[in-house]
Formats: C-alpha cells, sequence, structure tokens
C-alpha cells in the first residue's frame, strides 16, 4: 500500500491539508460514503510520511469494514480508487482557494461557457483580468489573459464586431505576441542549449524570422527581452554582449518573473558561465560562483526543497577551484541532505574527490574515485578527467607512475572515441587535453629531452581551438624541467 498512487499523492499534503480534506470528505457534495472516510481517517494516523510497517491494505481493511470481515483485493483497490480520486479534487479546489486570481479567471470562463448576460460576464472577466495581471510573469498568466480578452471579444451578447470598440481585440494579439514570442524563444533556448552537450540538431520552425523581426529586443516585454537575448547568447556563445543583457534583465526584474520562468533563465545563464568556465577561460569561474551563491541566497536552487545532482556538484566543483575550501567544505556537508537519495552518494563522492584535488590531496582525491563504480556517463568522463591529472601529479614525484598513467589516458582515450552521448565538440575538449598531457608525459621520462622539444609541447596548447584545463596544462608546461 506503500508505493500506492494513492499514497504518494497523500504524501503531498501539508498539516493544513489533511485538516481541510477531512473536511472536505466529511461534505455530502462531494463524499457520501463512510467507507472512504474511515480510510481517510486510518491513513491519517501515518501523516505526514505515511510510512510504517503497519500501514498496510490488510490493517486498512480492517479498519474500514471490522476486524471480522475476510479481506477481498477487489473491495480495497476500489476504496483506495475512490480516496485517490476525491484527493484529486481536493487538490483542484484548493488551488482555486490557495493561488489569487484562480477563483476569478475560472468564474469568468463559466459564465462565458454558460452565456451568462454579458455584463455579468464583463463585470467577472474584469475582475479576473485584475486579478491575474498581479501573477508573476510566465506562460500561463498570458495565455488566461489572451483567452480572457478573447472571450470579451467575441461574446455573444456583444455588439457585431465591427460596431464594438477594439481595445479587446487588440489587447488579446497583444497578449498573443507575448505568449508566442516568449514561448518560442524559451523553448527556443532550452534545445540550443542541449546542442552544446549532446548529438542533437536543433531545426526550429521560424526562429529565425522571429529574430530577424526583432531589433536588439527593443520595444519587447521584458520578460521576452530576456529570453531574445537568451536566444542570442546560444546562437553566438561568444557574446558577451548578450550575457550582458540577459543578466541585467534577470537581476532587475527577478521578483516579478514566476518561480519556473525564473528558474529557467537563471539556469541558462548560469550554464553559460560554467561552459565559458569550461573552454578555458578561468576569469568566468568567479562569475559562476557568484551566480551560484546568489541561487543559494535566494531559494532559486531548490525545488520542494531538492538540489539538483549537477548543480550541487558544479558548487562545490567551482569553489573548490577557486580556493574557497571553507565554503566548498560548508556546502558538501549542508547541502548533501538536499539531494535524491538514489543521486546523493555520486555527487558526494564527486565534489569531495575536487576538493581533495584542489587541496593537493591527490591521493585521497585518487582513493576515492577508484574505489566507486561508474555511476552516471557524467560521472565516468569526470572520473577519468580527473584521475588523470592525480596520476600526473603522482608522476611529477616518482616517474614509475608514467606507465599507469599513460594506460589510464588510452582507457580514456578509446572511452570518448566510442561513446556516442557526447558532443563531438566536448570529446575534442576531452582528447586534445589527452594528446598534451601524453606530451608531457613523454617529454618528462625521456633522459634525452632537448630545449626544443619543451618548447614544443609549451606551444601545443595554443594548437587547439577546443582544449579543456588549458591553464592546468599551461601551469604544469611551465614547471617541466
Amino acid at each position: 500500500m506503500v508505493k500506492s498512487t494513492l499514497v504518494e499523492l497523500l504524501k503531498t499534503f501539508s498539516k493544513e491539508d489533511w485538516k481541510r480534506f477531512e473536511l472536505f470528505l466529511k461534505s455530502p457534495y462531494f463524499n457520501r460514503s463512510q467507507l472512504v472516510l474511515r480510510l481517510f481517517h486510518f491513513l491519517s494516523r501515518f501523516q505526514p510520511t505515511l510510512q510504517s510497517p503497519r500501514l498496510s491494505k490488510e490493517r486498512a481493511f480492517r479498519a474500514v469494514y471490522g476486524k471480522s470481515a475476510p479481506f477481498r483485493e477487489s473491495k480495497m483497490a476500489d476504496l483506495m480508487h475512490s480516496l485517490k480520486n476525491l484527493a484529486e479534487q481536493f487538490l483542484a479546489h484548493r488551488e482555486l482557494d490557495t493561488q489569487p486570481g484562480q477563483l476569478e479567471s475560472q468564474l469568468a470562463l463559466s459564465l462565458a461557457r454558460r452565456n451568462a448576460a454579458y455584463p455579468v460576464f464583463e463585470k467577472a472577466a474584469h475582475e479576473a483580468v485584475e486579478a491575474v495581471e498581479k501573477w508573476p510573469e510566465g506562460l500561463n498568466k498570458h495565455w488566461i489573459l489572451l483567452w480572457l480578452h478573447h472571450l470579451m471579444y467575441h461574446h455573444l451578447d456583444r455588439p457585431a464586431a465591427h460596431d464594438a470598440p477594439p481595445q479587446d481585440l487588440h489587447r488579446a494579439m497583444e497578449e498573443l505576441d507575448q505568449l508566442y514570442l516568449y514561448g518560442k524563444f524559451r523553448y527556443s533556448t532550452e534545445l540550443l542549449s542541449r546542442r552544446r552537450y549532446l548529438e542533437e540538431e536543433a531545426n526550429i520552425f521560424l526562429l529565425s524570422q522571429c529574430l530577424k523581426a526583432i531589433t536588439n529586443g527593443s520595444g519587447l516585454h521584458y520578460l521576452t527581452a530576456l529570453h531574445y537575448w537568451l536566444v542570442r547568447l546560444h546562437s553566438d556563445e561568444s557574446s558577451d554582449e548578450a550575457y550582458r543583457h540577459a543578466k541585467q534583465l534577470l537581476q532587475r526584474y527577478v521578483k516579478q518573473i514566476g518561480p519556473v520562468e525564473r528558474m529557467s533563465a537563471y539556469l541558462i545563464l548560469l550554464n553559460y558561465t560554467i561552459h565559458r568556465s569550461n573552454a578555458g577561460q578561468e576569469s568566468w569561474a568567479r562569475e559562476m560562483l557568484e551566480w551560484h551563491k546568489l541561487g543559494l541566497e535566494e531559494g532559486f536552487l531548490l525545488h520542494k526543497g531538492r538540489m539538483l545532482a549537477s548543480t550541487f556538484k558544479n558548487i562545490a566543483i567551482n569553489a573548490a577551484a577557486l580556493k574557497e575550501f571553507a565554503f566548498a567544505s560548508m556546502f558538501i556537508a549542508e547541502y548533501q541532505t538536499r539531494l535524491k537519495p538514489e543521486e546523493r552518494d555520486e555527487a558526494v563522492i564527486m565534489s569531495r574527490a575536487y576538493l581533495f584535488f584542489h587541496q593537493c590531496r591527490f591521493a585521497d582525491a585518487n582513493d576515492i574515485l577508484q574505489g566507486t563504480p561508474h555511476y552516471s556517463i557524467a560521472f565516468k568522463i569526470r572520473s577519468y578527467a580527473l584521475r588523470v591529472r592525480c596520476l600526473y601529479h603522482f608522476c611529477t614525484e616518482d616517474d614509475s607512475y608514467a606507465g599507469p598513467l599513460l594506460s589510464l589516458c588510452n582507457r580514456f582515450t578509446y572511452y570518448l572515441k566510442n561513446d556516442k552521448h557526447w558532443a563531438a565538440r566536448k570529446k575534442k575538449g576531452y582528447l586534445h587535453f589527452i594528446v598534451v598531457l601524453k606530451a608531457m608525459v613523454k617529454y618528462r621520462t625521456n633522459q634525452n629531452r632537448t630545449p626544443e622539444q619543451r618548447c614544443k609541447i609549451k606551444a601545443m596548447p595554443e594548437q587547439y581551438e577546443v582544449l579543456y584545463f588549458k591553464p592546468w596544462l599551461q601551469e604544469k608546461i611551465a614547471e617541466l624541467p
């Protein structure tokens, strides 16, 4: 029973929800079954977690039908299904009660469907528009505003369209433009961002025409302008102008934008700084950490109390790379409880490995990675890259590590060339890193090395357009004997 849809639904209920749901079930308008109410009372003993060895279908059946009643699976399933349906209805009603503007907009839509007299509908519609306009910016807001103005213009009791004032028609068109352009730019940004990491082509209908129709985002609503610049950011990956405009718009209007839209834009800008930093542009690392700290302060990085494992790792790794060890250690200890249990081990292991690495505790970093399984493809590629660098540090102290290091480099190369998940550009960045590193190792172990060979290796990082860990490579090349 613990794994049932009903129980999973009730796990989302707050203490106030449990109280109100009981009142809901006691109302004969919604529920006339005392059996359903008894099942609710049995389940409410285990709130809020609904996890207990005593929470079983057999015990629930006896609580509802009496201790002497023989258990019947079909009757129990029907009862649970009925309570689940009522719980879903209750949540829909709670949405009307708790979200400002929902009740007003639903009333206006209902009156339109009932063909109520136009003055009655118009009053309700105007009240709904006034309430919805106070919502944070988002797709749902402009969709509802579009539909309300559409209904006001096309109501059957209005004068003929050519005799009626056109303000509702104009307003409907404004909301449609906002809805379409924002939606087009927002989802285009999501698709274009995937192209950087995965072998996916984003052939987006009418995107180029939308971009051509707009000049520098001028005249657009700030939400649409924000995502216009985000699309430009992904179309021209070195566009500092687009980044600057998008950053300014998000920071200026962060309180007015809805939570879903705010999170989407925030993560896109954050990921852009991550991409620029990973491409060897070290000055972006500090910018990235500032975005991370802002996200923690504002709660952008938590959804229902959970943090994405990718976000967790990026924060810890970036802070460690910038030598903010106290912050990184505090963050790992404090926020690991915010991860999903099934993702926690992988994220914490990788984060601690990077922290050890940047603290020059290379043996600890190598050990923590060597004794763990390859959880995900992201873990595997990062584990390879970090272990390779750890072994290089061992090699600088003891040439006997050169053999194991070159062997690991070859395994990493084989993995990159045969894995189909990563984009070609990302593979090149890692493969070029391995080429330079192997040249450095061979130079170190060469007894007949020459200054000319050292100069050749020194020039290698500049030969590649895409090269991961370029600053680290340049630092180690400078230390070559």
